[in-house]
């Protein structure tokens, strides 16, 4: 018999490609979405977004099709207005098989002949010859409002959705502007508190439910509950992947029940106030920054820094009664992983 011979694959490698295939697709056909289509909103969309990406996953076994068009409707009062179509949409149709999934971007000046203005929206797209709806959120991201409001639903995903939290570091400064210690320690005082106060540059890592407990506001399942007046000020930069967000929080004296304190981890004055030689504990925060970076593409925050000044002041009781009061920063840089 002549001719060439063909080399069939040997079993061990039918084997390792029949596992690396059900692998693949093996978060896609398990659970409550298997034989569904799902449709999602890629990132968040501001006043400065020119586009508006789209992402389609079929779960289900078949083939779906679907086009680049859709319709847009604006919140106003308790009606739905539509936003009239003037450029159009691309005229194509796709499939997209079934377990796998595909983005479709859409040029808004092209579709819409303009931005979005801020505002409540419903996108309703058709999918394999049914219709799936979006609401979402416009942000201006020149006002304070839905600059923050755009920082709490990113920082809020972090506990539920980050797969990893890095702390970079943690630095602990003394401000010793606002320190006041008695005389007779005056001499040791630096050296006292700059102990205590050090710089530990140790990355560590949080994973699962480490992250609810590490992370601001520890121990809780959100991330911040600020509002704007908790705020003295909100700013936004922008660039082609990111959005630069800094807030600035009110000084707030303890207890404290707003302000920082719906952001950050405090210090726990109680625990110093039943402390033996001390009383009269409290704290003043003052000066208190987040500053982050959302990524555009997916809204997801990647990279926070945390700093808060703050003054303890407190009586100590060593022979006679001493007022004191220790000025400190804390600093806490974070990288998020998805």
């Amino acid at each position: 018999m002549s001719g060439s011979i063909i080399k069939l694959p040997t079993l061990k490698q039918i084997i390792a490609g029949l596992l690396a295939t059900l692998m693949m697709f093996s978060s896609m056909i398990t659970g409550k979405k298997f034989g569904k289509v799902e449709v999602s909103l890629v990132g968040d969309v501001t006043t400065e977004s020119e586009e508006i990406t789209l992402e389609i996953k079929n779960y289900s076994l078949k083939s779906v099709g679907y086009g680049e068009d859709f319709t847009l409707e604006v919140k106003n009062g308790e009606n739905w207005e539509k936003v009239p179509v003037t450029g159009g949409f691309r005229d194509y149709w796709a499939t997209l098989r079934g377990l796998s999934g595909t983005k479709v971007s859409v040029k808004l000046r092209g579709a819409f002949g303009k931005t979005l203005e801020a505002g409540k929206y419903r996108l309703t797209k058709e999918v394999g010859g049914k219709e799936y709806s979006i609401i979402f959120v416009v942000f201006d991201l020149s006002g304070t409002e839905d600059i923050l409001e755009l920082f709490n639903l990113s920082a809020n995903r972090i506990k539920t959705q980050a797969v990893k939290v890095t702390r970079n570091f943690e630095d602990l400064r003394h401000n010793e502007e606002y320190t006041e210690m008695p005389d007779e320690i005056k001499a040791v005082e630096k050296s006292i508190i700059e102990n205590f106060l050090t710089k530990d540059e140790n990355p560590v890592d949080y994973k699962g439910n480490e992250i609810v407990d590490a992370y601001p506001v520890s121990g809780e399942k959100y991330v911040s509950r600020a509002t704007v007046e908790d705020l003295d000020f909100a700013s936004c930069k922008t660039d082609e992947k990111y959005y630069h967000i800094t807030l600035g929080f009110k000084e707030c004296t303890d207890p404290v029940e707003s302000g920082c304190a719906n952001a950050f981890d405090l210090v726990n004055s109680e625990d110093y106030a039943s402390a033996g030689m001390v009383k009269n504990f409290s704290v003043k925060y003052y000066d208190a920054t987040i500053e982050c970076k959302i990524e555009k593409s997916t809204g997801n925050m990647v990279w926070a820094r945390y700093t808060l000044p703050m003054v303890w002041s407190f009586t100590a009781e060593a022979m006679k009664e001493f007022n004191v009061k220790v000025g400190a920063t804390f600093v806490d840089d974070y990288t998020i992983t998805y």
